[in-house]
């Protein structure tokens, strides 16, 4: 268990030895002592009413049974209060303690001196010296932490014992010599249990401080990795945006008719760029993998579909080569199942690229094995075969390690990271698999892993089985939806509007919680799609009231749509009872799997959506750009990406920056307000709803800035020492000027 205490760092740093063990002892006594005390008004009440002594002496019993119990009673108190200061980092001190035991145990000496002085001996007093005899011998292990203490305490035991004899019984010299001799015994025990204890607690504090030093190394070791891989995760997101800026302008300068020399230089521009842009990829993976924030999806989709669109990519290469590229999914195999694909095509075309890039001749073979293991599962194994160069026995213990090849010389004659190994088999044993290879040197290898899936039971004909499917323009007539947004951003608004437009659906719209609920009440929605930080009443908020309110049989499918995309925030929108979560900015892709998921209950094929009383900001459907000859330029917002995301509309693209360019001064005077009231509750909502906006394009550093102060707002920290309301000014105003420059350079 990690030693996390900064208590126990600063202990071990700045206390000496010495006093460490002191405390430890002092504790030791704190927790042996709470009960130990109660031993003497018990023996004493034996004693008492087993002899004439309760007879005989009545008011000494009552007297001496009260003294017993009150010093019981305080030992008790005090234990327990030294425990509670011990558990509140508090320091103890046991001296009080060590005076009550001294006093009981002088108390007790006392009585039994007194009762053998008195009586001689008698069956009685006999009883008392075999009591006493127990009591000195069983209070050692409590007594044995404080050296001094435990000799006074068996001396004020034992010794008016040793006294009484001597003096008060005649021919006693036995009894005296036995008693001084067992008072010897007893002191040489206490000592030895004493050294044992200290040794005990040596060892134990040696421990303690070699298990804080080696989690101290640890913590700097994470603190080191975590540096690594988001120095890693930075720069490949970093190096992606100008990369596919790269390509997407060297797709457009092929596309003009081009000198056949410049052509050629453009084309092997373009694969430079592509194979670079491969390698930033693995690594951005990789980092994710390492810091743990990879995470799977699970959608249904059709096996065959997955190995064949795989397969696809290598035709080119595998026919240049010669090489047959085949593949087999044997019928114990399920035919669709539910996963990630996206992940399972990946590590197939990890292994299927090594094996075409290691092989000159000859073939490639796929072979799908496996089958189900109860009815809701099934193991897949997914074995490529390959006529290729093969490994040597003495080097397959570097395969499926990060950054390691099987040799050096590898790298330079076929290229590689020797990531896409390490990468797969950590994507593989996230889907409860492995991976792993068998190959002969010169004769070829079979590189092999295996994925558990569950098996999907729904009716095939729901199923996307292509991605070109979720860009189809017929979605919305072929699976008609009652669709209503509740979203407060004007751009976002758009956005959503238009994409899914595209798709042949009309929505209705509602500005925040309360108007979407509102709206719920007239209308029988199939789906919601639900922002979650929202004027007047969150959606998280507006989410309970539907789940609350509506019966089961008007229940809406929600989908939750936020710019919040950290760990977490999925499993805190579907706790509330949302049933998916988008991030923003909203992608196609994304958008049309959450429309496909959603059954279909209150619209029919000839649905179309009807204006509703509900008070929206609305949608302003002009735009005072013209549209023609648009063309994607360079610079910090990743065009090309956004108009990937929103299906290839690049006419959407300059409707968004229309509606942008006319509302973030507002929006900006707002948050400039709020920053200088240092209103925290509002300024929570004046930067998120900037943020929004401004998600449209992308993760930029001003987003970042917004995020952050968002954040910080909500955590009720100072803002005006870790942010700059200039800095979001002077970001805001990059971002317009590159987003009007973009607009003039496309204009012609």
């Amino acid at each position: 268990m990690r030693l996390k205490s900064r208590y126990q760092r600063v202990m071990f740093s700045e206390i000496s030895d010495e006093n460490l063990i002191k405390t430890r002892l002092q504790k030791k006594l704190a927790h042996r002592a709470r009960l130990g005390g109660f031993v003497y008004p018990v023996l004493f009440s034996v004693y008492a009413f087993t002899s004439p002594f309760a007879e005989e002496h009545p008011a000494w019993t009552v007297i001496l049974t009260f003294v017993f119990l009150l010093l019981g009673f305080l030992r008790l108190l005090m234990c327990q209060n030294l425990s509670t200061k011990e558990e509140q980092g508090e320091s103890i001190n046991t001296v009080p303690l060590q005076v009550a035991i001294l006093f009981s145990s002088m108390t007790w000496g006392t009585l039994v001196g007194g009762v053998i002085y008195q009586d001689g001996i008698e069956p009685s007093s006999m009883l008392m010296i075999f009591l006493t005899g127990g009591i000195a011998g069983g209070s050692i292990s409590t007594i044995s932490s404080h050296l001094n203490m435990g000799r006074a305490v068996l001396l004020s035991l034992l010794l008016p014992v040793v006294l009484a004899l001597g003096y008060g019984v005649d021919n006693s010299i036995g009894f005296t010599l036995a008693s001084a001799f067992f008072i010897g015994f007893l002191m040489v025990q206490l000592k030895r249990d004493h050294r044992s204890l200290r040794r005990s607690i040596e060892n134990i504090l040696r421990i303690e401080k070699q298990t804080v030093e080696l989690a101290h190394a640890r913590d700097k070791a994470e603190e080191a990795s975590q540096a690594k891989t988001e120095f890693l995760a930075n720069m490949s997101h970093e190096i992606r945006t100008p990369m596919n800026g790269i390509i997407g302008m060297t797709n457009l300068a092929l596309d003009e008719q081009l000198d056949a020399k410049i052509n050629s230089t453009v084309v092997t521009i373009k694969d430079c760029a592509e194979s670079l842009l491969e390698i930033i990829n693995d690594i951005l993976d990789f980092s994710k993998i390492d810091t743990g924030k990879l995470e799977l999806e699970e959608i249904p989709f059709e096996l065959n579909h997955c190995v064949q669109s795989s397969l696809l990519l290598f035709d080119g290469r595998a026919n240049e080569k010669g090489i047959d590229l085949t593949y087999k999914i044997e019928e114990t195999c399920p035919k669709y199942v539910i996963g990630d694909m996206t992940r399972v095509r990946q590590i197939l075309v990890n292994f299927v690229g090594n094996a075409i890039k290691f092989t000159e001749k000859g073939s490639v073979k796929i072979h799908v094995r496996g089958g189900a293991i109860d009815e809701t599962k099934a193991k897949l194994v997914f074995d490529i075969h390959d006529t290729g160069i093969g490994i040597p026995p003495d080097r397959m213990d570097r395969l499926f390690k990060s950054f390691s090849q099987v040799d050096s010389s590898t790298s330079r004659k076929f290229g590689g990271t020797g990531l896409g190994l390490a990468i797969s088999i950590h994507l593989a044993k996230m889907m409860n698999g492995d991976a792993w290879v068998k190959s002969e040197y010169g004769q070829g290898s079979t590189f092999s892993f295996s994925v558990t899936l569950d098996i999907y039971q729904g009716d095939h004909k729901d199923l996307v089985f292509d991605e070109q499917y979720l860009f189809d323009a017929n979605l919305g007539l072929d699976h008609p939806l009652k669709i209503l947004l509740a979203e407060d951003n004007k751009v976002n608004q758009l956005l959503a509007q238009r994409v899914l437009e595209k798709m042949n659906y009309r929505i209705d719209i509602a500005g925040n919680g309360r108007e979407a609920c509102q709206a719920l009440e007239k209308i029988n929605y199939d789906l919601v799609l639900m922002d979650v930080q929202m004027p007047e009443m969150s959606g998280y908020e507006a989410t309970q009231w539907i789940r609350k309110n509506l019966s089961d049989q008007r229940q809406p499918r929600i989908v939750a749509m936020t710019a919040n995309a950290m760990k977490g925030d999925r499993e805190k929108c579907i706790e509330v009872g949302m049933d998916d979560y988008i991030s923003k900015p909203i992608k196609f892709e994304a958008l049309a799997k959450a429309l496909a998921n959603t059954p279909r209950k209150f619209s029919d094929a000839n649905f179309q959506a009807n204006p509703i009383d509900v008070k929206s900001k609305g949608v302003e459907q002009e735009s005072n750009l013209d549209f023609r000859s648009k063309r994607v330029v360079e610079g910090p917002v990743d065009y090309n990406r956004i108009i990937e995301d929103m299906g290839g509309d690049s006419e959407l693209l300059f409707v968004l920056i229309d509606s942008f360019l006319g509302t973030y001064q507002d929006d900006f005077d707002q948050l400039s307000e709020d920053f200088s009231l240092n209103d925290h509750g509002r300024l929570v909502e004046s930067a998120h709803k900037l943020k929004g906006s401004v998600s449209v394009f992308g993760e930029t550093k001003l987003f970042a800035l917004l995020e952050r102060l968002e954040n910080c707002s909500r955590n009720g920290e100072d803002i005006h020492q870790s942010h700059s309301i200039e800095d979001i000014h002077s970001e805001l105003n990059n971002l317009v000027e590159d987003l009007n420059n973009f607009v003039h350079s496309t204009a012609a």
